[in-house]
């Protein structure tokens, strides 16, 4: 074998390649090769919260596995970041109007927050506070 690319022979048998094949022989030895890569343990991680050591389910786990690794201690503390998340959830969805105080609406959970219900809030929002900061609060002529 030359490696992967340049091969000349099978990589799971060992038989030589004909034709247009580039890895397998045939596809009896590309599953058997799949099967092998895919029963191997996925290697050790540390958890990120309480810092032991488990072997993940699932590709981009990074905390213990909460039913049958985590430690009581650890358990806690993944109670309270879903609990943290699903706050934020609800605060970002019960989001007000800044100007008229109505629901502000949630539409697509993409990027901030909406900070008014309409375009027109928006608008008399801004107006409002350039008003404000244009008329100074006691006039230079009547001192």
């Amino acid at each position: 074998m030359l490696g992967f690319g340049n091969t000349t022979t099978c990589e799971e048998c060992g038989d030589w390649l004909t034709g247009r094949q580039r890895r397998f022989c045939s596809d009896k030895c590309k599953m058997r090769a799949f099967r092998r890569e895919k029963d191997s343990k996925p290697p050790e991680k540390v958890c990120r919260l309480c810092g032991a050591t488990f072997r993940p389910l699932r590709g981009k786990q990074t905390y213990c596995d909460f039913q049958n690794d985590a430690s009581e201690s650890c358990a806690r503390m993944q109670d309270e970041l879903a609990r943290r998340r699903l706050d934020a959830q609800i605060a970002r969805d019960d989001r007000k109007c800044e100007h008229c105080g109505n629901w502000a609406g949630n539409e697509g959970n993409v990027g901030r927050p909406r900070r008014f219900c309409s375009n027109r809030c928006k608008t008399a929002h801004y107006r409002a506070e350039k008003r404000s900061k244009s008329i100074p609060s006691t006039p230079s002529r009547l001192k």
